[in-house]
């Protein structure tokens, strides 16, 4: 809740500095400032969040499910929400009658959405591996 609310703040203080240019708009969390760089953070995470969901989704649906099987079952994977949408994987049904590939992809969306996503890209930085 904490990153929505403080996502949702520093999207009406940049709205404001659209509309007021040579105004002051700080982000607040109970009425105390957050710092820029946790603003940034949270900004970012939402970001990789957004990216990771849309890939993934792009990723599913390159395995043969459609748009909304796809788009439910990136959901369902990065949030840990139950189950997807769509004929195959909605309420009704399991995962059962999804290819080898998308299981594959969905462990790694849950892998994702458990990690926080940003702890799996850290590898992969080379400041990672001088220190």
């Amino acid at each position: 809740m904490f990153r929505l609310y403080v996502l949702l703040d520093a999207l009406k203080a940049q709205i404001r500095r659209q509309i007021y240019p040579s105004g002051v708009f700080n982000v607040h969390y109970n009425r105390q400032p957050v710092a820029p760089a946790i603003v940034a953070a949270v900004v970012t995470y939402a970001f990789a969040y957004l990216a990771t969901f849309s890939l993934l989704a792009i990723a599913l649906s390159l395995t043969g499910l459609g748009f909304e099987e796809s788009l439910g079952a990136s959901a369902t994977s990065l949030g840990g929400v139950g189950p997807g949408l769509g004929p195959r994987i909605g309420p009704c049904c399991t995962f059962a009658g999804v290819s080898d590939t998308a299981k594959w992809l969905l462990v790694l969306g849950m892998l994702a959405g458990r990690l926080e996503i940003l702890l799996l890209v850290l590898p992969f930085t080379r400041s990672f591996w001088r220190t």
